[in-house]
């Protein structure tokens, strides 16, 4: 089983190890962002700021609430913001393994 992962691993294309490059990075970077989210989330919840923003998506009807900005408003926005990328950055993932999944080891699901 070793000897086939690694002849697979071999016979990568270029675009192969550019695409297998691209999900590395983007499963640190979701990794990463989701250590983030959980402790702005203790942060949120230690400091009674998971109501601090009352309408959702927006923040007091503004993207960024630069006139309400104080310590809760920016862990619960911040909270949201960071949620928000990970999301996106999961649907990328899924969409660069699902189109390209040819270009793939064979190992992976």
């Amino acid at each position: 089983m070793t000897d086939s992962i690694l002849k697979s691993q071999i016979n990568l294309s270029n675009e192969g190890r550019q695409v297998q490059k691209w999900i590395r990075f983007l499963v640190w970077k979701i990794a990463i962002a989701t250590l983030l989210l959980m402790a702005v989330g203790s942060a949120t919840r230690v400091m009674n700021a998971g109501l601090a923003c009352p309408d959702w998506p927006l923040c007091y009807g503004q993207l960024v609430p630069a006139q309400q900005m104080n310590l809760q408003v920016f862990l619960e926005w911040f909270h949201r913001l960071d949620a928000s990328l990970i999301g996106f950055s999961t649907l990328i993932l899924v969409g660069l393994s699902w189109w390209f999944r040819k270009e793939l080891p064979k190992w992976l699901p």
